[in-house]
């Protein structure tokens, strides 16, 4: 087995290689190509420096953003928008030569805290990242559940006049969970990086918006759990204990679900295509 396991977000890319399906070794991590040519490039590039002269026995991954219905590209991209549209799975199957699978890096990064990390045990897990971007997932039995394209919890609207800063212009995404708490709307609300805003009360006011949406994802998905993972969830940043309290108050006539950390980290992505192909092997035998 050399299966290649990959985590493209919005800012940065992690690719790495799992020789016996339940480890894999140290990940290389790299800019994110905007250009998609650039993109299928550094993917193989990186590919062939992780498996040397090794054939690859399979590949998956993710990306940020809504797939086409049978998952072989990306329509939407709010972070890669020149990759939308573009055959993915064909361009990395021809130059990786092997399968690919592809999902929502989301969707894999809840499969993995589900079956690694702060997700195990429950039967029923929402999972927000906030990051980049906000994206999520709902594992149910332990899979990625159903859906017609994909689940966007970033984009819910939390406020319907809410501000339109870049890249927020699009009347679609104006005053959407993403736009009022992601790490790039605060970087263009603040002008200056998250990781330098040391202020209690806009970290205050992020956890407080972010338990709006929780709120949602309680009365739409009904979770035992949620896990929140991502840059955002970092100190400094959003306090889960202070979304945990806000969320308490507005939930105060309905099940409270349990709310966690993220514990993988940046590689709960990779712990996702680890398990997504390890059930496809199950499928297959």
């Amino acid at each position: 087995m050399n299966d290649l396991l990959f985590d493209i977000g919005g800012t940065n890319m992690r690719l790495a290689v799992t020789r016996d399906g339940r480890r894999f070794g140290t990940p290389i991590i790299t800019k994110s190509p905007k250009e998609y040519r650039a993109a299928i490039a550094t993917i193989t590039l990186l590919a062939r420096q992780l498996t040397g002269s090794a054939r690859i026995t399979a590949a998956a991954g993710g990306v940020p953003g809504a797939l086409s219905p049978n998952k072989d590209r990306l329509l939407s991209s709010t972070h890669l928008p020149r990759w939308a549209g573009k055959p993915l799975v064909r361009d990395l199957a021809t130059h990786l030569k092997t399968t690919v699978r592809l999902e929502n890096d989301a969707d894999l990064a809840g499969l993995g805290e589900a079956h690694y990390g702060a997700g195990r045990g429950y039967s029923i897990l929402a999972y927000l990242t906030i990051s980049t971007g906000v994206g999520g997932t709902r594992i149910v039995g332990g899979r990625i559940d159903r859906a017609a394209i994909g689940l966007e919890p970033g984009h819910q609207i939390i406020k319907f006049d809410g501000p339109t800063y870049p890249p927020y212009h699009n009347p679609y995404l104006r005053g959407t969970l993403e736009a009022l708490i992601s790490g790039t709307a605060i970087q263009h609300r603040y002008h200056r990086p998250p990781r330098q805003i040391r202020s209690v009360t806009v970290w205050k006011e992020a956890a407080k918006r972010l338990a709006v949406g929780l709120v949602n994802v309680a009365y739409f998905w009904s979770p035992e759990a949620v896990v929140l993972g991502g840059s955002m969830m970092k100190k400094p940043g959003i306090d889960v204990n202070e979304v945990r309290t806000q969320l308490r108050h507005l939930l105060s006539s309905y099940r409270m679900p349990k709310l966690a950390r993220a514990q993988l980290g940046d590689i709960g992505g990779l712990y996702g295509a680890l398990e997504l192909l390890k059930q496809g092997r199950r499928r297959a035998a």
